[in-house]
């Protein structure tokens, strides 16, 4: 938001302005990521989505390897959904900042990251065990893959150890390194996500449902 770009409005502590809200046409009953949905139809009405610090929410968050799958796949639906319908218009929308529409842009690339460091993974082993080898293009790989892993893979561990240091929860950073397994999970998740959206309720025109996350708590 200090930089003029896209923070994107959030589902769990978020409000918007009724006016804005009618404007674009209400919600969307047939969006699986509501907020994400929302963040695009005000940007592409010229509304600004502002992040405010001092808002404070806590989030009950899956008991269970099943129901953390099934919420990590509606959230790459959905985002890959509002990909397909926005992504064109906010390229070509002219009352935007270019800045603004490229950071868009990136956000909702988002959840392609997935699939194509999968297909990355398996060209990589294809071309070893094929026996292709090059120095030079090695040696960009090498660096390309340690800059995408400490900027990209990575983020994800840095903001979770940030916020435990911030939060005075600093002994829980020794449980940090367990959420690789989390990240290979969702990895595959992620890109199973991306062939169904594709491949399946896309090519088939299958009906898109929305499923509830499962609460534990009374």
């Amino acid at each position: 938001m200090n930089l003029e770009l896209l923070p994107q409005y959030g589902g769990s502590v978020g409000g918007a302005r009724m006016r804005a809200l009618q404007q674009v046409g209400g919600w969307r009953q047939d969006a699986l990521a509501e907020d994400t949905d929302l963040t695009y139809r005000l940007l592409l009405h010229g509304y600004k989505v502002v992040y405010e610090n001092r808002s404070e929410c806590y989030e009950e968050v899956p008991e269970s390897w099943q129901e953390r799958n099934r919420q990590i796949m509606r959230w790459a639906k959905g985002h890959n959904q509002t990909a397909f319908r926005y992504g064109w218009r906010v390229l070509v929308t002219h009352h935007v900042r270019f800045a603004e529409r490229v950071d868009a842009l990136l956000l909702l690339g988002v959840y392609s990251v997935a699939p194509l460091l999968l297909f990355g993974w398996v060209c990589a082993l294809g071309l070893y065990y094929s026996g292709y080898q090059s120095i030079a293009s090695s040696g960009v790989a090498f660096f390309a893959f340690v800059g995408f892993s400490a900027m990209g893979n990575f983020a994800a561990f840095f903001e979770i150890a940030a916020a435990l240091h911030l939060d005075g929860s600093g002994n829980r950073v020794r449980l940090l390194p367990l959420n690789f397994f989390n990240f290979l999970g969702s990895l595959v998740n992620i890109s199973r996500a991306c062939f169904s959206l594709i491949f399946v309720d896309f090519l088939l025109d299958r009906e898109i449902n929305w499923q509830k996350t499962k609460r534990y708590r009374k």
